[in-house]
């Protein structure tokens, strides 16, 4: 079972993952965790998540991927850096069956003090999500409660209440998919 979760909220963003297994059924290995956080020397900050067949193959392009972000001069150039590297990525399998995988970049940025959820699915999808957004295998019974953590119209939701609302989706997320 593997499942991320961001959301994208006033200040930043939230992410959460968590996996126990791979797409095969073993084991995922301690070094390759489902997340991953990059800083910029600037004043933005990415969170990465994944979920994939193959984890180390998630893991590496998730790094590629922070690199990249973190290297581009202003907001608007993520996307297309990131698309380059994910079709380099995927173009290097030549014949072979490229492993499927999609990611969750959340970007905290102090200039315009807005949050931002990228969904990233290679060779070249980089959509920003507007709301919430979940991945993985264990995504099916989550993806119906997302509204969870969509505030109602005037409605400015806590930080705490946030948290606690993307704990409970985590925990139906274990449950419904105990692999």
């Amino acid at each position: 079972m593997t499942v991320g979760l961001a959301v994208p909220f006033a200040g930043g963003s939230l992410l959460c993952a968590d996996s126990r297994v791979d797409a095969n059924g073993r084991p995922t290995p301690g070094d390759d965790s489902p997340a991953l956080m990059s800083v910029t020397a600037g004043r933005r900050m990415f969170a990465i998540t994944f979920a994939a067949q193959d984890p180390r193959a998630g893991a590496m392009l998730a790094s590629e991927i922070a690199t990249v972000a973190c290297a581009s001069p202003n907001r608007s150039d993520v996307v297309p850096g990131i698309k380059r590297v994910m079709g380099d990525w995927f173009r290097s399998y030549g014949v072979a069956q490229v492993p499927a995988m999609q990611f969750l970049v959340a970007s905290n940025s102090s200039d315009d003090n807005a949050g931002r959820v990228l969904l990233c699915e290679p060779p070249s999808t980089v959509m920003d999500t507007f709301g919430p957004c979940v991945i993985g295998s264990g995504s099916r019974s989550v993806s119906t409660m997302l509204r969870l953590l969509t505030p109602r119209a005037g409605d400015n939701a806590s930080l705490r209440s946030t948290v606690l609302r993307m704990t409970y989706l985590m925990h139906l997320a274990r449950r419904s998919d105990p692999k």
